[in-house]
């Protein structure tokens, strides 16, 4: 083919049709993948205790077991694991959007020295698993005797997930126009008044984003959760199933324990249904940057 000659629209169209019919059979795979838990865990939760021991087990139970969920809120107090995982998550969404929203502002539409070195400070300690500072920070909320209290989940979560906010926010403000900020400040504004009347609008779905992003990273952590809040009272939801499955009186019943699980999944779920429009919009935003 000489230079300058063009495909034929006819060829080019079945080229791009078989394409995009190959990239939607791709996409229906990993859809069916990714999916297929989700899909047997709700299916077991609703099997007889004798389908889920067979061999191989059903796909879909013969007649769903919708008391499996009253028993599973019969055996362990959910909503109680519930409430205190939705304090949790939400003191830590906020916290974290209120730090991520004024680090960012200072870091993009402020000028001070070592400013890109505190950033790259502030993104240093995420290449540190949580597990290895898990006995320190052990140590210092007990000496605080902050451990079997609330604040010894969420200061953690909120120390752990502040740099990524920070980072996706800052992306984020890097696409707003600085003149905004400078027309404001030449008619008397302070900083204060900037960041909440003109830049704060701009960001809500960046902020959208970060905040689905704590609320499921807090509801679903276990390994905090166990070891810094010991008190029956005040587990959350993750360590609440843990123990609903060695429960001493009560037989290890696979169908109960995923009801248990179904259930808890609800909000994430809906959050992230009413969400996603934010938070596809914060991540996108966000990664230009």
């Amino acid at each position: 083919m000489e230079i300058g000659q063009t495909v034929p629209a006819g060829r080019g169209g079945v080229l791009g049709g078989f394409r995009n019919f190959v990239v939607g059979i791709i996409l229906i795979v990993i859809v069916l993948v990714t999916s297929f838990p989700f899909f047997w865990m709700v299916s077991t939760s609703l099997k007889s205790l004798r389908e889920v021991n067979m061999f191989p087990p059903p796909v879909l139970p013969a007649v769903p077991q919708f008391e499996n969920y009253v028993t599973a809120f019969t055996r362990a107090p959910l909503f109680k694991y519930g409430l205190n995982s939705t304090i949790i998550c939400l003191s830590v969404m906020a916290l974290t959007c209120s730090l991520a929203l004024s680090a960012g502002y200072a870091l993009v539409f402020l000028e001070f020295r070592g400013k890109k070195l505190i950033f790259q400070m502030l993104l240093a300690p995420q290449i540190v698993a949580g597990v290895a500072v898990l006995l320190p920070l052990f140590v210092v909320l007990k000496t605080l005797g902050l451990l079997n209290n609330r604040l010894a989940l969420i200061l953690p979560y909120t120390v752990m997930y502040s740099p990524f906010a920070v980072f996706l926010l800052r992306g984020y403000l890097g696409s707003v126009p600085k003149e905004l900020a400078e027309s404001a400040r030449v008619d008397g504004a302070g900083d204060l008044k900037i960041l909440v009347q003109i830049i704060l609008p701009l960001v809500r779905p960046a902020l959208a984003a970060i905040a689905l992003f704590c609320f499921i990273w807090s509801w679903n952590e276990f390994l905090f959760s166990l070891i810094f809040v010991q008190a029956p009272e005040l587990r959350t939801v993750s360590v609440g199933i843990a123990f609903l499955s060695s429960l001493p009186n009560f037989p290890r019943e696979t169908n109960i324990i995923l009801a248990a699980a179904s259930a808890v999944t609800v909000p994430v779920l809906l959050l992230f249904v009413l969400m996603q429009r934010q938070f596809i919009g914060g991540i996108t935003a966000g990664a230009v940057k």
